[in-house]
């Protein structure tokens, strides 16, 4: 049990998704205007989060499919399934659709409540929400591909 308690935690804090999350944060802090300018420009333009939401709900799909590629990706995964360290597979794409979930949810926080939030913290949740499933999606099919081509080496 401690064991997978210590995966979780290092699939949460020793990802590319909280090294990307920590740089938006410091820059945050030292560049807050740069997040003010996208939070004024997206209070603005009255079609920005209609359009970008399509984007941000088709990361969901991506991670899911990707997902599936992961932990099922062929039709004879007996190789994969029988493999010790299976389950921290799991546990990544897992926590991945999860991640990749909170963000699209942040989105529509932020889409809902844009009026009455500080305009920084409209561009920096906004810039975590769109920012954070492309780095999980770019993740998971980098981990589909190496899946793939470890099978075909061991096949």
């Amino acid at each position: 049990m401690m064991k997978k308690l210590i995966e979780i935690f290092r699939i949460f804090f020793i990802s590319t998704e909280f090294w990307v999350l920590l740089i938006l944060i410091l820059f945050f802090i030292f560049y807050d205007k740069l997040f003010n300018d996208i939070g004024v420009l997206l209070i603005s333009k009255k079609y920005v989060f209609e359009t970008t939401s399509l984007f941000v709900i088709a990361y969901l799909g991506f991670s899911i499919k990707y997902s599936w590629k992961i932990l099922k990706p062929r039709e004879n995964n007996r190789i994969l399934y029988e493999w010790e360290d299976y389950w921290r597979l799991k546990y990544r794409a897992v926590i991945s659709i999860i991640i990749v979930f909170l963000s699209i949810l942040l989105f529509f926080l932020v889409w809902f409540f844009k009026n009455s939030l500080l305009t920084k913290a409209v561009g920096f949740s906004y810039s975590i929400s769109v920012l954070i499933p492309i780095v999980t999606n770019f993740c998971l099919l980098l981990a589909a591909f190496k899946i793939n081509e470890i099978l075909d080496f061991t096949e």
